[in-house]
This record gives structure tokens, sequence and C-alpha cells, in this order.
């Protein structure tokens, strides 16, 4: 019962329908025949009761074609039943089958009912040629609303996945930073207790007139085991969190994504975007902790070696009293006074701008990463775009087309509805005309 059968079905001469000699004239078979006999009142439906070879006797198979009839005619009135088998003399039954079908399907009028049916399938044809081409031109109409809709929806997803990338940008560079000033924050209260606590080293005995190069030198190596003892584990664990809160927001960022392509691939029908990040970026940030980390060595720094008023007195009176041993008591206190007062504050500045350059460094990085997750989500939905509008332009250049020349389709169309009218006409008058051979 598909479409294109119910479209023959009206242009047929006849159905003749199959049955099974085991079981013929089914309930569901009685079923379809008169939905067919509803749809086609006027079709001649006649059976061929197939299979005949199945029953045992020719008694039996007498009976069974009766009993078939009875059945059949119970319903269908004016069918006739032909029996059928593959044992029965094939060149006899053709002959049977053959005089079957004209007795039956081909009457004194059939010809004029077959032209009749064509004229119908002919005016259809027209209609449907006439409704295709509307139908062409409100699917090109619908395919440009829908194509712009959709290119709304892209640049829209387009302005949500850029306030996206900004906002997780700048959690986490804020994040970034924020572990770098601690880190800052903590070289610049630590190195100066360092340095203060380097004038325990020093004793009455020391020798003032080199005791600022062996301070220096000692300085100096307390800050650089600091660091590689202290900060730099620390600033590696606190580096590897980060990289982990970073991962979280890449997920996130991930799933709203997902979320994105899954609208419009039901939009689209189709698996048609996939908005994929870039998490490669992670294991780049891995690597580069573990290079900044691994190892690192800062210049030994002029504490106090630098030409200071304080470090030049200091250091012209250790080398004019400091062998002298009664003044060695008031050069140890003049010294430890010196060192424990100082604040070092531009040592621990310089210090930590040496330390945080390569991380400074890797932090201007950053936006230029981040956007890498982005990138190829952004490119596939410019694309897609693109793709959009010259979808557009091409079903509105095919609208203009169609509507510029619609003489081009309709032409041929009316050419042929004219000679259809003709037609119609002979088929009228040739109908008058045997209408009056009859009476007369």
């Amino acid at each position: 019962m598909e479409s294109d059968f119910q479209g023959y079905l009206h242009g047929s001469d006849g159905l003749m329908f199959v049955l099974d000699a085991r079981a013929p004239f089914t309930g569901s078979e009685r079923d379809l025949l008169l939905e067919i006999q509803m749809m086609a009142p006027k079709l001649p439906i006649h059976f061929l009761l197939n299979k005949m070879d199945t029953i045992y006797s020719d008694q039996v198979a007498v009976r069974m074609e009766d009993e078939t009839w009875d059945k059949v005619n119970a319903y269908f009135p004016n069918a006739k039943v032909f029996a059928f088998s593959k044992h029965y003399d094939s060149r006899q039954q053709l002959k049977d089958l053959s005089a079957f079908l004209q007795s039956n399907y081909q009457d004194d009028n059939w010809k004029e009912r077959r032209s009749e049916k064509i004229l119908a399938f002919i005016r259809k044809t027209l209609s449907y040629l006439l409704e295709k081409r509307a139908a062409n031109e409100r699917k090109c109409e619908h395919s440009i609303s829908w194509n712009e809709q959709m290119e709304v929806k892209l640049n829209g997803a387009v302005n949500q996945l850029a306030d996206l990338e900004k906002e997780k940008s700048e959690n986490i560079i804020r994040s970034y930073r924020s572990l770098k000033d601690e880190v800052k924050n903590q070289l610049y209260s630590k190195i100066p207790e360092l340095l203060r606590d380097c004038s325990k080293s020093l004793t009455e005995s020391s020798d003032f007139s080199q005791v600022h190069v062996q301070l220096n030198e000692e300085m100096n190596e307390r800050i650089q085991t600091f660091i590689s003892d202290k900060i730099m584990p620390q600033y590696y664990r606190s580096l590897q969190d980060w990289i982990a809160s970073s991962q979280l927001e890449f997920s996130q960022s991930q799933q709203f994504m997902d979320e994105m392509s899954s609208g419009f691939n039901e939009l689209y029908k189709e698996e048609r975007i996939t908005l994929a990040g870039d998490f490669r970026v992670l294991d780049d940030w891995r690597r580069d902790a573990d290079r900044m980390t691994s190892s690192i060595r800062i210049d030994n720094v002029n504490i106090l070696l630098r030409r200071t008023p304080s470090q030049l007195l200091l250091k012209g009176a250790g080398k004019l009293f400091g062998a002298i041993p009664q003044n060695k008591a008031n050069m140890y206190n003049r010294y430890k006074k010196y060192l424990e007062s100082e604040d070092y504050l531009d040592v621990a500045e310089m210090i930590t701008e040496r330390f945080l350059t390569q991380f400074g460094l890797f932090e201007k990085s950053l936006d230029r990463d981040i956007s890498l997750f982005y990138r190829s989500s952004f490119a596939l939905l410019q694309k897609t775009i693109e793709q959009t509008q010259t979808e557009i332009k091409d079903y509105q250049a095919a609208l203009e087309h169609m509507k510029e020349n619609p003489e081009v389709y309709r032409d041929p169309i009316t050419l042929f509805e004219v000679k259809l009218r003709q037609l119609e006409r002979l088929e009228k008058i040739e109908k008058k005309r045997l209408a009056q051979l009859q009476r007369k």
C-alpha cells in the first residue's frame, strides 16, 4: 500500500491477485483488497489460485476452487478465479490464462477507459510540474531563511566562545600571577632575613680588611641554597597545582563546546560540527614547568662590594684599623650593627627579578597558548559560517533565476495543456459519436 502502488492503481486496466491454494483468501488478504476497492471502485479485480499442485486429488482441487470462488464472490461478486499449477499442461494453461485476461480485463470499452486514464494522468502530471516549480521556489526561500538563521546562531556561537576564552584566559593568568606573586613576596621577605642572619658568622677575630669579601660570598651562597632547596620545590608544586586547575578550566570549556556542538548537530540533522579544544597545551606547560624548575643558578650579587658611602667607610676602616687588636671589638660592633640594620630591599628586588625572569617570559606566552586551545574551534565555526553564506548566495541566485525567467518553465507546460484540452475535446466528440451509433 505504498504511495507508488496507489499511483499506479488508478492507471491500470485491472488487478490480478495471487492466492495460495493451501490457504486461499485469508482475512488479511480480504481486508487489503477491500481497502484497494475503496481507493479504486471501478477497478476490475480477479484472482489466480496458485500452487494447485499441492492439492492431493482432482476432486479436492475442484472443490477447493469452488470454495475459493464462493468466498471471493461474497465480497467481489464480479470477480473470477483462475486455477494455476506448474504441473498443468503449460501450453494449454497459457492459452487459458490469455483468454482469462482478455475476457475479464479487455471488454468493449477498455480502450476508452484507458484513454480517460491517460488523460487523467496527464492532468495530474501537469499539476505536479507546476506544484514542483512552486515547491522549488518555496524550498529556496525556506533554505535562505534557515541558513540566515543559522548564520546568526553561528556568529552568536563565535561571540560566546570568545567570551568563554576571555573568561578562562583571565582566570588562568590571574591564578598564575597569584602563585608568582606569592613566591615574589616570599623572596622579598626571606632574603633580607637571610642576609641579616649572616651577622652571626662575624666574630671579633675576623679579618676586617677582607671580611666584606667573605661575607659577600656567604650571602650569595645562602641565597642560592635558599632558592634551590626551598623556593624551587615549592614553585614546582605550585606550578603543578596551577596546571591542574587550568586543566579543569579547559575541561569546563570543552563541556561547553560539546553542548554547543550537539545543539548545532541537532539543527543540521547530521554530525557536522565537532568543537574540540587542544589539550596539548597542558603537555607543553608541564614540560616548561620541568625545564624552568629543574635547575637555576642566580649570578652572584655585589651585596657588600658596592660603592655606597656606608660600605666604603666600613671597608676603609677595616683596612686601617682591622689589624690593630684593640680596635677589633669596635670594628666587630660596627659591622654587626650594619649587617643587622640594613634593609637589603634592593638586593631582594634584584634577586627576585633575576629569579622570575624566565617565569615572566612564560607568563607573556600564556595568552598565545590559551588561544591555541580554542583556535581549531574558532576555525571550524568560521568555516561553517562561510559555507552558510555561500549556500545563501547560491539559493538566492537560483531563486532569482526562477523568478526572472518563469516562461522558460511555464511555456512548455502551457503548450502541453493546450494539447491536453484538444485531446479531451476529441474524447468527448468520440463518446458522443459512439452514443449516437448505439442509439441507431
